[in-house]
């Protein structure tokens, strides 16, 4: 049986608007809780929120390994 790799699927980064889409809120409700540290952001050289979608998973309580595999 072959395993596969799901990590690079979770490292991947999304913008404030794919996070806000799949809550079903704003960009700006996803950017408060950024700022407040609910949910991890990370910023770009220049100077735009990205999220991991690791973290979103966690935030959301899902299986990651669930999510990496439809990713």
């Amino acid at each position: 049986m072959t395993t596969i790799d799901t990590a690079p699927a979770l490292e991947r980064m999304l913008t404030a608007s794919e996070v806000a889409q799949l809550f079903r809120v704003s960009a700006k409700t996803v950017g408060r809780w950024g700022r407040s540290g609910a949910l991890p952001l990370y910023r770009t050289v220049g100077g735009h929120h990205r999220y991991r979608l690791a973290d979103v998973v966690a935030f959301l309580g899902l299986d990651a390994d669930v999510v990496a595999a439809r990713a």
